[in-house]
């Protein structure tokens, strides 16, 4: 008598599942990404369709445990099939202090790029200092970081090819994490950049030689007076600066509303500011009549609407009026 054949354990042919694990969100995995998230997949080299389609998966369903970037190198814990998750890491030198050195003085002698640099940005000029100084700011053939994995195999395994993957989605969302892996950490940049702008502004300005002022008892009645040079202030031309470099520095804001508050603030910015320029332009001082509807900007309105309207208090009642109530209400028989 044959024995019924056992029904197969699917199982073990599939990872163990992570609760909370780095996810690739990215539909298009294998094509151009923008810069600086490129060339990650090359260090990983599958060695087969077969590991690079369940390193795609692994990615994918978010097999990828633990995700660390620190100088020089990033680490990753993948979940594989066994009950322990594979260690995967990926080393690069980190760069020299002359390097380091030549590329904050790039970036502070370009006042976009270090306007940008101190905005939160990572302008491109940044890979070209790391070109000019001799060290790749992306993979290369010539010097590519250095990948290994728990699992024994040299290159090319799925673990390798997971994690590849989900750290160029990570430096496509955030760049400085590239920075962070090779040795300049984000605060410290803008440090060193903002300090070399700051040196190099003072040392630039001439030394300011005051005129000889009158003695005070001469001058006494016109002390508090605006000399004649305020009227130049009319004609200067307007110094260059970053839109809205405040709200971009302080980024998102953490409150919940019906409007975003970032985006309510620059559109009534903006509207005060057009404001401004055209009473300048005009010469008309009368303040706008804000209690008529048709002069309200619809960033006014916006603002009013995203606040919680302020109810009145109630009047404080009478003490006089409460005690009269009181004795003209019918006692009741107990």
């Amino acid at each position: 008598m044959t024995q019924p054949e056992r029904p197969v354990n699917r199982r073990s042919e599939n990872p163990r599942r992570v609760v909370g694990g780095h996810r690739l969100r990215r539909a298009d995995s294998f094509g151009p990404w923008p810069w600086p998230a490129e060339g990650w997949l090359t260090i990983a080299a599958p060695s087969s369709a077969d590991e690079e389609s369940e390193g795609l998966a692994y990615a994918r369903s978010g097999q990828i445990a633990a995700l660390t970037i620190e100088p020089g190198i990033a680490t990753t814990k993948v979940q594989g099939r066994l009950p322990r998750p594979h260690a995967v890491e990926i080393a690069w030198p980190i760069l020299e202090e002359a390097v380091i050195d030549a590329v904050v003085a790039g970036l502070a002698a370009d006042a976009a790029a270090s306007a940008s640099v101190l905005l939160g940005d990572v302008p491109r000029l940044v890979g070209e200092l790391f070109e000019r100084a001799g060290r790749p700011f992306l993979p290369e053939p010539k010097l590519p970081p250095t990948i290994r994995c728990s699992c024994g195999r040299p290159t090319g395994c799925r673990h390798m090819v997971a994690t590849a993957l989900v750290l160029q989605e990570r430096i496509a969302s955030d760049p400085w994490s590239l920075l962070r892996l090779r040795g300049l950490v984000r605060e410290d940049l803008q440090d060193r950049v903002r300090l070399l702008r700051r040196s190099a502004s003072e040392a630039a300005a001439p030394p300011k030689e005051l005129a000889p002022g009158s003695p005070l008892p001469a001058s006494i009645e016109s002390f508090w007076r605006p000399g004649p040079a305020i009227a130049e202030l009319a004609s200067m031309p307007p110094a260059e600066h970053a839109p809205m470099a405040l709200l971009r520095r302080l980024g998102p804001s953490p409150l919940d509303g019906r409007f975003p508050l970032v985006g309510l603030l620059a559109s009534a910015y903006e509207t005060i500011a057009q404001e401004g320029r055209s009473l300048a332009a005009t010469g008309d001082d009368e303040p706008l009549a804000l209690d008529a509807p048709s002069q309200r900007s619809d960033a006014v309105a916006a603002v009013e609407l995203s606040e919680p309207v302020a109810r009145p208090a109630p009047a404080p009642r009478s003490l006089g009026r409460a005690v009269a109530k009181r004795k003209a209400a019918p006692k009741r028989e107990l």
